[in-house]
């Protein structure tokens, strides 16, 4: 279970988009859909209405680990996969930041229009991407915005 400010994703107006992850992994937890006579298990969005799905609070609130869905807030993730990428993170602008103790792991973006994935590579190793049509681990087990 974690200690989560849902609170201040209401004020962002990005509460609905959050979503709990593994406490393994920082994998969604799916929730269950009957369609077409079997269940399916999906996190992103409902297949039988098309709509993206939204998460409880209880359900928010007992993961270890809390997610947010790219596609359906809006959101871009410019996210440092190097150890080093930290220390320029800070120069990129300012805005909600998803931090490991002192180091800036992401910077989230509200973006309007054509989002596309994209890796920024060196010596055939992702340095930063900018993440779409995913999701990124926003807290839980050492990370907090």
């Amino acid at each position: 279970m974690i200690s989560f400010p849902l609170d201040k994703f209401v004020e962002l107006g990005l509460r609905d988009y959050l979503i709990p992850l593994s406490a393994k992994t920082k994998k969604p937890i799916n929730k269950k859909f009957y369609t077409n006579g079997k269940y399916k298990e999906h996190w992103k969005k409902d297949p039988k209405t098309g709509q993206y799905i939204k998460y409880s609070d209880e359900e928010l609130l007992q993961a270890t680990r809390i997610g947010i869905n790219h596609e359906a807030s809006g959101l871009v993730a410019v996210d440092g996969d190097a150890p080093e990428c930290s220390d320029f993170m800070s120069a990129i602008p300012p805005t909600l930041t998803v931090t490991k103790g002192n180091s800036i792991r992401q910077k989230l973006y509200k973006v309007n229009g054509n989002r596309k994935t994209t890796k920024y590579k060196h010596k055939d190793k992702t340095v930063i991407e900018v993440l779409t049509n995913t999701q990124s681990w926003l807290c839980g087990e050492g990370k907090q915005i």
